[in-house]
């Protein structure tokens, strides 16, 4: 269980599954951003956690006591609050996407490298999932469901 605060940290809990009656243990309290935590997001095998705010997104390694993998200002081109983030299947690659209407693409192993997409959804992108390595499909504000086939970003961007 992952929690953010309005302390601009993020409390992981471990939820007690010892007959008790399912009471929750803080284990970890993370403190890597300069702004309230909007948005958390494990990788589908739970290995990490991304945490975005409104500028910033950071990656936490799960498995590893939560160390930082990517720290605050290393991905924090968004330029208004981060609604929300997907993990590809094959956990390489994080989509984000906003109330500044922008859709980027990062790549976990090419961490200075990223995808843009603007002026993707008028009025800010609400939602973002990935559909499989090669597609994502975003709904916004402007009462659209989009799907973006971004393989050619992908090869292009992170070969």
């Amino acid at each position: 269980v992952k929690t953010d605060g309005d302390d601009n940290k993020i409390h992981v809990y471990s939820v007690k599954t010892d007959g008790s009656d399912g009471t929750l243990e803080e284990i970890e309290v993370l403190d890597g951003h300069l702004r309230h935590v909007h948005c958390l997001q494990f990788s589908l095998d739970g290995s990490v956690l991304a945490s975005a705010d409104t500028k910033d997104i950071c990656v936490w390694d799960s498995a590893n006591n939560f160390v930082p993998i990517v720290k605050k200002n290393m991905w924090c081109f968004h330029q208004q609050r981060i609604t929300s983030m997907a993990w590809s299947p094959n956990g390489k690659l994080l989509a984000s996407c906003g109330m500044d209407d922008n859709i980027f693409l990062w790549n976990i192993d090419k961490k200075m490298k990223r995808v843009n997409y603007p002026f993707a959804h008028q009025g800010g992108c609400t939602k973002i999932v990935f559909l499989d390595n090669d597609k994502i499909m975003t709904a916004g504000n402007d009462g659209c469901v989009c799907q973006w086939n971004v393989k050619k970003d992908i090869m292009t961007k992170f070969k």
